[in-house]
């Protein structure tokens, strides 16, 4: 009798504690319940408007109020000052980026300014100040065509003090893919000769320069235009115009050879098949600018002995970390140093944000930036 009161006691007690666990797990269903019904609901916004253009599909920016995000501990909000456009940005506009924009997307992310606030993390990992001035390549976020922004701190550079912020919006893309592309990748050497696709894009600009003035290389390049085939002369580089015949011959007239190593492609344009057949064997060809995020890229005229590659900060930005800081800082060095020289072609105020991106589409000229201080700013350098 004994052996079954214990087995009794027992089973209550652990009847008592199922119970009491069964209550336990019902409270934390319950719990969790409340939580995805408030969760979404719960804000993660300041309670602060942003004056922003806003993409609200192709080729329709607006000026729009947008609600200021919280800040996140590994976040920098920086006080936008200006903000270069960029090949990217144009594609986004005209709805012919690989990737799909969202709804509403604020672009821009070629961006110079000064620091409004700091996550702990962010702060501890790079000693950054509050009214420090900085670039930032916030691509693929973007967000820069707006008041202010947030990026990760490991996308936003201490500015020297000998680059103003006017300038330093100017390199952070273009020269960026394009020290990439002709040191790490192709390795150009001194008075080596490459060809420069060259035709409408701002990073064709930024090789020429880099080429010429800090690798000693003698570029090459392709244009169809007048005033752009200035623009690149005016860099340094040797011009041939794109509806010239015979170009193995003028190539041999300009480096002695008929056939260059390296080719620069900024445009994905079907028109360059009559260029590739310039290309030596085991040649390179780097896809950067407008060409490396197209939707529609037909590069069949790629010559098979040819290694073609595409050249993004956005994939060393989690790749390789530690080459991605140091390209960047390195450009940021050469502007600092003066050893390249950014041609800013026109600054447009917030304002006039719709006139910025028809004149960066139509018009063949160095840099377009945006003026988030001085809305009402029209200012165009390069008088056609």
């Amino acid at each position: 009798m004994k052996l079954f009161a214990n087995s009794r006691a027992v089973i209550e007690k652990n009847l008592k504690i199922f119970q009491r666990y069964t209550k336990l797990d019902r409270l934390a269903t319950s719990l969790k319940r409340i939580r995805k019904i408030i969760e979404p609901t719960r804000s993660t916004q300041t309670g602060r408007k942003l004056r922003a253009a806003v993409l609200h599909g192709p080729c329709n920016l607006k000026l729009d109020y947008i609600p200021e995000e919280k800040l996140q501990q590994t976040q920098i909000r920086v006080n936008v000052h200006f903000c270069g456009l960029t090949g990217s940005d144009v594609l986004f506009w005209r709805g012919e980026h690989r990737s799909t924009p969202k709804s509403t997307m604020v672009l821009g992310f070629e961006v110079s300014g000064t620091i409004l606030e700091i996550g702990r993390l962010a702060h501890e990992q790079t000693g950054y100040q509050m009214g420090e001035e900085v670039v930032v390549h916030n691509y693929p976020v973007c967000g820069g065509l707006a008041e202010s922004c947030l990026a990760h701190y490991k996308d936003v550079f201490r500015l020297m003090r000998r680059a103003s912020l006017k300038n330093a919006a100017a390199v952070t893309d273009d020269y960026f893919s394009a020290l990439l592309a002709i040191s790490r990748r192709a390795r150009i050497q001194r008075n080596e000769c490459l060809l420069v696709n060259a035709k409408h894009s701002r990073s064709a600009l930024a090789v020429i320069d880099l080429a010429t003035r800090v690798f000693g290389a003698k570029p090459i390049a392709i244009c169809d235009d007048a005033r752009r085939a200035q623009l690149c002369a005016n860099l340094g580089a040797t011009v041939i115009y794109r509806n010239e015949c015979c170009l193995p011959y003028k190539l041999k007239k300009i480096s002695g050879k008929e056939e260059v190593r390296v080719m620069i492609e900024t445009e994905g344009d079907p028109c360059i098949q009559n260029v590739v057949k310039c290309l030596e064997h085991d040649s390179l060809i780097a896809v950067l600018g407008s060409a490396r995020n197209k939707r529609c890229l037909d590069f069949f005229f790629v010559p098979i002995n040819c290694m073609m590659f595409a050249v993004a900060a956005e994939y060393y930005k989690i790749a390789d970390t530690v080459v991605y800081r140091e390209t960047m800082q390195h450009v940021l060095d050469y502007k600092s140093e003066c050893a390249i020289r950014p041609r800013v072609s026109a600054i447009f105020g917030l304002n006039h944000i719709n006139d910025a991106f028809n004149y960066y589409a139509k018009v063949p000229s160095g840099k377009v930036l945006i003026d988030l201080k001085d809305h009402d700013r029209l200012t165009i350098y390069d008088k056609s």
